[in-house]
Parts: structure tokens; C-alpha cells; sequence
């Protein structure tokens, strides 16, 4: 699929192969709309350009872990969301003791 610019760019030479005399306002009023649609498409496309970038940055900055510190040793170890809420017991990767880990996730909502 093309992109709004090129579809804008093809429109232009259709309009620049009819060879449309300006003079009249039919042909000026369709050439300014051109120009328009241009810088519109340019515009939309940046704003895609901003918007992927953003998307991308959370993305790899989101993460379903939460960081602990181990109460034990000391490490810092990152627990996925989801084996909070199923209060199963986490243990320690450095020094293999259970690590009591316990967040309200309704606190978020309020």
C-alpha cells in the first residue's frame, strides 16, 4: 500500500501533466488543495514517524516484573506480576530462600 505522500506526489503529476493554467479558479482552487494535502500528508506522516518511536521506547521500557531486594543476601531480583498475584512462594536465584513478597494491586486503581 502507498504512503499518503506518494498518493499526494501522484495527484501532483496528474495535476502538473494536465498542465492546468492557473488563471483560472476551478485549476487554482485544485492546485492549492494539492499543496494542502502535501503538507497534511507530511505532517500525518511524521506524527507516525513520533508515534512508532513512542510506542516502541514503551515497549522496552514496560515490564511485568517488579524489583526486589532480597531480604536474605541482598539481590536485586526482578518477580513477574503474575507470581505475586498467585501468592506462590518466590525464591531467592542467589541464595535460595523463600522471599515473602505481597503488593495490594487495588491500590493502583484508586
Amino acid at each position: 500500500m502507498k504512503t499518503l505522500s506518494e498518493r499526494v506526489s501522484y495527484l501532483r503529476g496528474l495535476a502538473d501533466g494536465l498542465e492546468l493554467d492557473t488563471s483560472s479558479k476551478q485549476n487554482r482552487l485544485l492546485t492549492v488543495m494539492i499543496d494542502i494535502l502535501e503538507d497534511m500528508a507530511y505532517s500525518i506522516e511524521d506524527v507516525q514517524d513520533i508515534a512508532e518511536e513512542l510506542y516502541e521506547e514503551y515497549d522496552i521500557n514496560y515490564s511485568d516484573d517488579y524489583r526486589y531486594q532480597c531480604p536474605n543476601c541482598g539481590e536485586l531480583i526482578d518477580i513477574e506480576e503474575a507470581a505475586i498475584e498467585s501468592k506462590e512462594q518466590v525464591l531467592c536465584p542467589e541464595c535460595n530462600k523463600p522471599i515473602k513478597v505481597a503488593i495490594d494491586f487495588d491500590e493502583d486503581l484508586e
